[in-house]
């Protein structure tokens, strides 16, 4: 059995770590018949489904995001025609939600929701019961009422980074987000998990030993738990090996004068903070129902501006309600 997980990344030198962290969550007699396959979005079509006949898949599993879902699904539709018999799965935000129009457009099975448990079961049922799309079309699988505690599932780079090598390696310590705004996939999900600090401080060690370049931390809002930010950060200043740059979504109205004096520890070029603004209308704000003090915000931002080691990058949104180019000048 030969599966094919396929990541299509926004460009080059962005790595997927939903695939990785798929393919670690299975046993190694599973991993024997699943391989992953990276390829961007400025790669001709052409090109990318070349190789993915030229691998002769028993299955296809795409990995589908906001950048990326277009170009899956006219991949899908031209890969039917070439072999129409290898059953297609997609999974991802955007596989999550809306998903049914997706069935009618070359799409055998679908994941929603988080997919480490369910991609295992679907090579289980691969391996073991043959399941073709002709058995069981058009299959649905919805996300398991008891997830997974997030430390049940592995590193995902545990065969180390040789093949990340000056790619961005994306990393997460959470899932889930304490905000509900109204454009965004992660307010559907309730609550937020946490890794454990034992797991979280080995796999920080695995980043530092290798001196990797940079690790992109995924979580929602980084410092939505004060202690577990501020723990993380200060395990990062103590055990720096003046090398990786560790980029954090966090924010800015969150930070308190005992983070900024421990932030201003931290070696130029150790962190890097994308901060979400997203807009300063308060009409806005309440439309999208984004809790933000953007006095705070905008004050810790110039608390952090001076200190010099830290490279900031704070976020607009164009488009959201009450926002017009004018507004939005403002």
């Amino acid at each position: 059995m030969n599966i094919i997980l396929v990541a299509i990344n926004a460009k080059y030198i962005h790595s997927s770590l939903a695939a990785y962290s798929l393919y670690a969550y299975l046993n190694e007699e599973e991993k024997q018949h699943v391989q992953i396959q990276e390829f961007t979005v400025n790669q001709p079509e052409e090109l990318i489904l070349s190789e993915l006949f030229r691998l002769k898949p028993d299955a296809l599993a795409f990995s589908c995001y906001i950048w990326n879902i277009h170009m899956v699904l006219s991949l899908v539709e031209t890969f039917k025609k070439i072999m129409p018999e290898v059953p297609i799965i997609v999974g991802g935000p955007e596989a999550s939600y809306e998903y049914e129009e997706l069935l009618s457009q070359g799409v055998d099975i679908i994941v929603r929701g988080e997919g480490e448990e369910l991609f295992k079961k679907l090579v289980q049922s691969f391996l073991h019961a043959g399941l073709s799309p002709g058995m069981q079309p058009n299959v649905i699988l919805a996300p398991p009422e008891d997830i997974p505690p997030l430390d049940a599932i592995p590193f995902a780079y545990e065969s180390g980074f040789t093949h990340l090598q000056n790619r961005i390696i994306y990393y997460e310590t959470s899932r889930g987000c304490v905000n509900r705004c109204g454009y965004c996939l992660s307010s559907a999900t309730e609550g937020v998990r946490f890794l454990s600090w034992e797991r979280i401080k080995s796999d920080l060690d695995k980043f530092i030993s290798a001196k990797v370049k940079q690790v992109k931390f995924v979580d929602r809002t980084f410092n939505c738990a004060k202690h577990h930010a501020f723990a993380i950060w200060e395990y990062l200043i103590l055990n720096d090996n003046g090398v990786t740059n560790f980029h954090f979504e966090i924010a800015g109205e969150l930070l308190d004068d005992e983070m900024l004096t421990l932030l201003g520890k931290a070696r130029k070029g150790l962190f890097q903070f994308e901060i979400g603004v997203q807009s300063t209308n308060s009409t806005t704000l309440e439309s999208i129902r984004r809790t933000t003090d953007t006095t705070k915000l905008f004050e810790n931002v110039r608390k952090l501006k001076p200190l010099g080691n830290i490279h900031l990058h704070l976020d607009l949104i164009v488009g959201l309600p009450h926002e017009d180019y004018r507004s939005f000048i403002q």
